[in-house]
């Protein structure tokens, strides 16, 4: 059991995601899905936002098991009218009830069991997204004609928890000679960071460089928006670019977890193919670099297709839309380790989950998928990984692996400080003894974990460095 806790401690325990329903998109006939599809789910509620929905927009909200068990019958459907066009575009789902975004403003409804108002017209401006965390709002919108910035607003309640009220705004230029049509149709904030990517920004010469992002930080005790990085660097105008290989829509898909930043990256010029990029919060200045995630190498199974169309964090799982389908990670202490694809028939532009249940959106399709996720305890995890053999163990100059298969495999073993440190690793085919040398190693229990080609831990052991002075 000991071994197991040291495993799991950072990761907890594994989960899988099984798809439940399929549900058909609000559209007419014959309609081209050339926009993204917005979903959001809160408790037993799924919204479907069409911004397109005969030029005018809809949006649509089913309840579980309202028309019978497991079914998701329609409750109520706004159309966008005389409310405006592209309604439904922006959309989030709390506590404090349902928010949507359109051309001709920002609209707050009430969801009760049974009834569904209009409390307040929060903002008659046009909204390109929104993002609601607690009870705080944040919205943006277009650059119009005569102003060069767009406005990025923060609401929050008025007293006695009364209608949203405009607490402060920040203009955000587009970083470009001429206007964006991407800047701001997307945002990504969690109480403290606040991104704004703009996928299609380009240079003033016959290149793109593919996309920048900008990075702020909200105090919202002092209702203030402030640049978090200077230009030049990563979040500051820095747009992404590797080496000669200029790169396409840098930041169609945001995430963020903590001082973590999932960002989308469409295909290079040069042909190399789309990615997710990981940054991480520098203490100083900007955001650092840290990794870049790829769809695995050897992988047999269906198309993959391009990562980042959209991206969403569930606790220590990432889940990548593909132009094909859903790619499943799990975050461990070394990295993310690939999980699983499934394959959805197009590309995924959405998607949104609350506990346990998940709303994709693929409009190549014409489909909503939902997922429900079954947890795996870590007493049942354990019983699918392999102890390791070690001798000696405790050890003092050198310890020998023992083989965990009879056929050669392509196997990757990994020494981890308790700390979730990475301090030596090695390619090892699993058929034959491992010779560990200690070298400059501290005396201490370290972790020994082997993984697969895919990056899923097969094995693991503790491993005692002793001091052969004692």
């Amino acid at each position: 059991m000991l071994l197991v806790l040291f495993l799991y401690s950072t990761t907890g325990s594994t989960q899988t995601w099984t798809q439940r329903v399929v549900l058909q998109l609000p559209q007419v006939a014959g309609e081209e899905q050339d926009q993204p599809i917005a979903v959001m789910v809160y408790e037993d509620r799924l919204v479907i936002g069409n911004p397109q929905w005969q030029d005018r927009g809809l949006v649509e909200i089913r309840e579980r098991n309202s028309g019978g068990a497991d079914t998701w019958e329609v409750l109520h459907i706004l159309e966008g009218g005389t409310i405006g066009g592209s309604f439904g575009r922006a959309l989030s789902i709390g506590q404090q009830g349902l928010f949507v975004g359109g051309d001709q403003g920002l609209w707050h409804f009430t969801l009760n069991d049974e009834t569904f108002e209009l409390q307040q017209v929060v903002d008659n401006a046009a909204t390109l997204s929104i993002v609601l965390y607690g009870n705080k709002l944040i919205s943006c919108g277009p650059i119009v004609q005569g102003f060069d910035a767009s406005l990025v607003k923060l609401f929050q309640p008025g007293p006695n928890n009364g209608p949203y009220v405009l607490t402060t705004g920040r203009g955000i230029a587009a970083i470009s000679d001429s206007v964006s049509s991407c800047l701001g149709t997307q945002m990504a904030y969690n109480g403290s960071h606040l991104i704004v990517p703009d996928p299609c920004w380009q240079t003033t010469t016959s290149l793109p460089v593919g996309g920048l992002i900008q990075t702020f930080q909200v105090d919202t005790e002092a209702d203030t928006i402030t640049i978090d990085a200077q230009p030049g660097t990563y979040g500051g105008y820095w747009p992404f670019a590797e080496g000669d290989s200029l790169g396409m829509n840098f930041g169609r898909a945001l995430a963020l977890k903590g001082d973590t930043l999932y960002v989308g990256f469409g295909p290079a010029m040069s042909g190399a193919p789309a990615h997710v990029e990981v940054f991480r919060k520098n203490a100083i200045a900007g955001w650092d670099r840290y990794a870049q995630l790829h769809q695995p190498t050897n992988w047999t199974g269906p198309i993959i297709g391009d990562y980042g169309t959209a991206i969403e964090v569930i606790g220590n799982e990432l889940v990548i839309g593909t132009d094909h389908g859903l790619a499943f990670y799990l975050e461990g202490d070394t990295g993310w380790v690939f999980q699983n694809f499934h394959d959805l028939g197009g590309a995924v532009t959405a998607i949104d989950h609350d506990g346990d249940l998940m709303a994709v959106a693929v409009p190549a399709v014409g489909l909503v998928y939902l997922y429900e996720r079954e947890a795996t305890s870590i007493p049942e995890r354990a019983e699918q990984i392999e102890e390791l053999h070690i001798a000696p163990n405790p050890a003092s100059d050198h310890c020998t692996v023992l083989p965990v298969s009879a056929q050669p495999l392509r196997l990757r073993v990994s020494l981890i400080n308790p700390a979730g440190e990475l301090l030596y690793e090695s390619t090892w085919n699993g058929s034959i003894p491992l010779t560990l040398t200690r070298g400059s190693v501290s005396s201490g229990l370290y972790m020994l974990l082997v993984r697969d080609e895919f990056g899923r831990v097969l094995s693991a052991g503790k491993l005692l460095w002793s001091d052969p002075s004692q």
